[in-house]
């Protein structure tokens, strides 16, 4: 559980994070308070970095990610903030400190198993309320269920839009190179399946697109970088959301960008657990507000025929017009 802020202004960018990271496995959960999550990106200029979410990158944690890019980064200096978040893509990308090639088969193996055994487990649930319906089904129920619900998620892939930073090679890129570990994932999830060629060719389509389209999981890593650049007049800040790379390309996406100018002097950005800030800054918490604001909706959309239910003497068309009114 994570909470981290940005408070910029003209004169300067304050970052916090807590320190706290939680660690879980066979039923237990540890939290740690001594983990560092806030960074100088550069040694020589004002650049800060903040990581949150998942604390590695292709099994390497974030800190050592960025030691080894501001290492190499050196007296380097750029012009403006954002380039330095896109040279800190560009290390990531090729680093040959950080080409691991077994950690990028790694996860290549986990995302597209985790993948297939979601939709695996969407076809086991229909296919349960359909055995207590009918008591029993035949090949042919199993074979549309799973093809209803494969070409659903596959509609849901093929709106996402490719992400700009990724080739629109890199899907035959990525199934020249793991087509192997592709089909033996989809081998061993779907083995007792009755699952058709175009079915298999469908599959096939959508796990390729995890890595280019723009759908990205809850357990991605969010990186903030925020500071001046050596034009930069007034501070601003990048965030970006990435869950990893394959074949030399990192799938990440901006999620949000602060500029400090003329015309905005000073801005609170929360990221993470950004509840715990808004309760801070608003005196409340954001989801009892939203539950609060949901109820008086409802109460204010029904009132008026609650109160002409209780009114006698009227018409239908009288009530419709008091209605209206």
């Amino acid at each position: 559980m994570t909470a981290e802020i940005a408070i910029l202004n003209r004169l300067a960018v304050s970052l916090a994070a807590d320190s706290a990271v939680t660690l879980s496995g066979r039923a237990q959960q540890k939290v740690y308070n001594t983990v560092n999550k806030l960074f100088a990106l550069s040694k020589y200029r004002p650049v800060g970095i903040m990581v949150y979410g998942n604390a590695e990158f292709m099994g390497v944690p974030w800190e050592t990610v960025i030691k080894i890019h501001r290492n190499s980064l050196g007296q380097q200096e750029f012009p403006r903030l954002k380039d330095y978040l896109d040279d800190f893509i560009k290390a990531i990308e090729s680093s040959p400190a950080l080409a691991l090639e077994g950690e990028e088969r790694r996860f290549v193996q986990n995302t597209v198993r985790g993948y297939l055994l979601l939709i695996r487990s969407m076809i086991t649930e229909r296919l349960e309320s359909a055995i207590n319906e009918a008591g029993i089904i035949g090949e042919d129920v199993v074979s549309r269920i799973a093809s209803e619900i494969i070409a659903k998620q596959g509609a849901k892939w093929e709106a996402a839009s490719l992400l700009p930073s990724i080739p629109a090679d890199h899907e035959q890129v990525v199934l020249a190179k793991y087509g192997e570990i592709i089909a033996k994932a989809l081998g061993e999830v779907f083995q007792e399946f009755p699952l058709s060629e175009d079915l298999k060719s469908q599959l096939l389509r959508n796990v390729t697109q995890l890595f280019t389209r723009n759908i990205f999981p809850k357990s991605v890593s969010g990186v903030v970088v925020a500071g001046f650049g050596r034009d930069d007049t007034y501070p601003s800040l990048e965030a970006i959301r990435i869950a990893g790379r394959v074949c030399g390309k990192a799938k990440y996406k901006v999620d949000q960008s602060a500029i400090i100018s003329e015309d905005m002097g000073a801005v609170i950005v929360p990221f993470a657990q950004s509840e715990m800030v808004a309760t801070f800054m608003e005196g409340g918490d954001p989801r009892l507000t939203k539950v609060l604001a949901s109820f008086l909706e409802e109460v204010f959309a029904n009132s008026p025929t609650r109160v002409l239910d209780t009114l006698t003497g009227l018409g239908d068309d009288k009530k419709l017009e008091f209605l209206e009114k």
